[in-house]
């Protein structure tokens, strides 16, 4: 879609005027209703704030899953303003190592998710993309689609939306592997580095 680039101003220079309020609670509900907002029209795009790497905060405009959303977001981002204290994003940032975290399921019940026995291994396709085999054991109350959706998180938190949405072609989540999977699969914490290693 074309981007409506007086809407993005008017957005980035509404958010100037509000970023020290939204900086001292991030989670004013008020503020929250109002980027909703005004982000409407501008794509499916969906939106994530919380402590920044480089500044004391982040916003991401994120494609939400979606690639062809990811040049969208980037024109998004590339027309905000310099803003002290808050840096940008295209994407949800990586967040590092992630051992649990819980998960609304299809049924609107709380899947836990626990992650320091999970293994994978990488399958590389000739134009460089990769196949993820990740290894989850068993999640309590969690069917197909969710032991999924569960998977897809984790590589969020753990390589950030856009080298997900840029690195990996598929997703494919196991119970357990089969045994020439198992032999060149590795525990989840060293995924990221293991990604780095191969290069862009």
């Amino acid at each position: 879609m074309e981007l409506d680039e007086s809407r993005v101003t008017a957005f980035w220079e509404w958010f100037r005027r509000i970023a020290d309020e939204l900086g001292e609670d991030l989670r004013n509900e008020a503020i929250h209703d109002e980027i909703d907002r005004r982000l409407e029209g501008l794509g499916d795009v969906q939106w994530e704030l919380g402590p920044g790497e480089r500044e004391p905060y982040f916003l991401a405009i994120s494609p939400d899953g979606d690639p062809d959303l990811l040049p969208l977001t980037r024109q998004i981002v590339a027309l905000a303003p310099p803003i002290d204290g808050w840096e940008f994003l295209p994407a949800r940032p990586a967040r590092g190592p992630v051992d649990e975290f819980t998960m609304e399921g299809t049924r609107g019940q709380e899947i836990t998710v626990r992650t320091g026995r999970w293994r994978y291994t990488l399958l590389r396709y000739p134009d460089g993309m990769l196949h993820v085999v990740l290894e989850q054991g068993a999640i309590e109350g969690a069917d197909e689609g969710e032991r999924y959706a569960a998977a897809s998180l984790f590589l969020c938190f753990a390589l950030g939306e856009e080298q997900l949405l840029l690195r990996i072609a598929k997703i494919e989540p196991v119970e357990s592997m089969d045994e020439d999977d198992a032999r060149s699969s590795h525990n989840v914490d060293g995924l990221r580095d293991h990604l780095d290693s191969l290069g862009g």
